[in-house]
């Protein structure tokens, strides 16, 4: 990723939007440079670094409309653009959730429970301060520069799945009791080869 050394923005540049910057090698020495689509205010280069708040979660300046969840069975259902209000669970193969914003305290935000290649991209789950919820329990996928907090458990992986430059952070629970505040970033329950970077 990008560091102050390497990454200063244009005057150009100032003021637009990027998720972040990455850079690679092509194998004869020189350096390339390569850029997402401008989906994140520009600001001081080294907050490029980590997942923030300010580059993880729902995309500024489009409107989202409510969807109460429910169950999704129907493979290549695509979920954009969303204030969800329940859980969204999943037993279609190849459904994308782009763009949502997740507000549920119980429960799941996000169960994959069926189907492989899930892709979520681009949320905000919030479990509100929680009642045992778990963020998104995914298997076989993708979730991608996801905001994720208020909750116990923010990710669960079942089997082989990437979950890259996600922000988690101030997990909570509305329990007294220590059995039911195991906060836990990610678990990983079964599968092998994931990445969480």
């Amino acid at each position: 990723l990008a560091t102050s050394a390497n990454f200063t923005p244009t005057a150009a540049e100032q003021g637009k939007y990027v998720r972040r910057v990455t850079e690679w090698t092509n194998g004869v020495g020189s350096d390339a440079v390569g850029y997402s689509a401008w989906t994140g205010p520009v600001a001081a280069a080294d907050s490029l670094l980590w997942p923030t708040a300010a580059n993880t979660g729902v995309l500024p300046g489009i409107t989202r409309t409510p969807y109460a969840g429910g169950t999704i069975v129907a493979n290549g259902t695509v979920i954009e653009n969303r204030n969800v209000t329940g859980t969204i669970e999943i037993y279609g193969s190849n459904v994308i959730i782009r763009n949502c914003k997740i507000t549920n305290n119980s429960w799941y935000g996000i169960l994959h429970a069926g189907g492989s290649n899930l892709l979520v991209e681009d949320c905000e789950i919030d479990g509100t301060g929680s009642t045992g919820m778990t963020g998104i329990a995914i298997q076989g996928g993708t979730m991608r520069r996801c905001n994720i907090h208020g909750m116990v458990i923010a990710v669960k992986v079942w089997e082989t799945s990437n979950v890259d430059d996600n922000f988690i952070h101030d997990l909570a629970d509305t329990s007294s009791n220590p059995d039911a505040r195991h906060f836990d970033g990610w678990a990983c329950h079964g599968g092998s080869g994931s990445r969480f970077r």
